[in-house]
């Protein structure tokens, strides 16, 4: 019989977790999934939401609190919960969406799940920009800057397949699979380590036959933008006033066939 372990989540201004687990397939999932926010230390004085995963028959107990899940995919039902149950630090808003450095500056890439935004992260970051975050953008409600949560870039394989395309040579990736979901881990060793100026926010969408960077403006920006936030934010002045806020930066829909017409909109911003 297995013995269990904690592991403590701490990932930038947001809900920490307590995971304890008594799979080590699973624990190496998690360490892949999180980097370095996953360790074996809590932090003195901070609260951690506790869950614990447990193998059972051939399927997993996740006990959340006085909720009991079972799941034959723990990952990804632990992402689920963590996603409905996450709250963000008054300070920041956070954006569903990547972002990199170019020049000093932070470039936002928002987009639906699957359109691309993990693949050209990867691929910006192979071309020597700097990487600041995969799937979660934290923006200063105050200043603006955008603060860099680094944790591995989870790849599909779709991804590896049009960054091989593109000529980029990745170093030999960890592969993470879980039910029927493979991934592959990324790590760019070109980290950024604080927070930096937002540059501008790019609407991307990649196509077979087009490049082209269109400035937005007005209502559509606006509705993009409201579009995007990691969880439901209330609707009310504050927050519009936030939205125009951001909205200020350049906003521009980024469509293209190559990756690398998206490194030459950035290298020109």
């Amino acid at each position: 019989m297995s013995l269990s372990k904690t592991l403590y989540l701490s990932a930038p201004y947001q809900t920490a977790y307590s995971i304890t687990t008594d799979n080590s397939d699973l624990e190496k999932l998690l360490r892949m999934r999180y980097g370095r926010y996953l360790t074996d230390e809590s932090e003195n004085g901070k609260q951690y939401r506790s869950v614990v995963i447990s193998k059972y028959r051939r399927a997993f107990n996740m006990q959340c609190g006085e909720k009991l899940y079972r799941t034959r995919v723990p990952l990804r039902a632990f992402d689920s919960y963590m996603l409905k149950t996450v709250e963000f630090d008054d300070k920041v808003i956070a954006f569903h969406a990547s972002a990199v450095e170019c020049g000093g500056k932070a470039y936002v890439f928002l987009a639906r799940s699957g359109a691309g935004k993990t693949t050209l992260c990867a691929y910006l970051t192979a071309h020597g920009f700097g990487y600041i975050t995969e799937d979660c953008v934290l923006i200063d409600r105050e200043t603006l800057r955008v603060y860099p949560y680094t944790a591995p870039l989870r790849l599909r394989p779709g991804g590896i397949t049009a960054l091989e395309a593109a000529g980029v040579c990745l170093p030999p990736l960890k592969r993470m699979l879980e039910g029927e979901l493979f991934r592959y881990i990324y790590e760019p060793d070109n980290p950024v380590e604080k927070p930096l100026e937002l540059g501008g926010i790019y609407f991307i969408l990649r196509t077979l036959n087009m490049n082209a960077a269109i400035d937005m403006t007005g209502t559509t920006k606006m509705h993009q933008l409201m579009l995007s936030p990691m969880i439901p934010y209330p609707v009310d002045g504050e927050f519009l006033r936030l939205m125009t806020k951001i909205g200020s930066v350049p906003c521009r829909n980024l469509v293209y066939k190559d990756m690398n017409y998206a490194a030459e909109v950035l290298e020109n911003a």
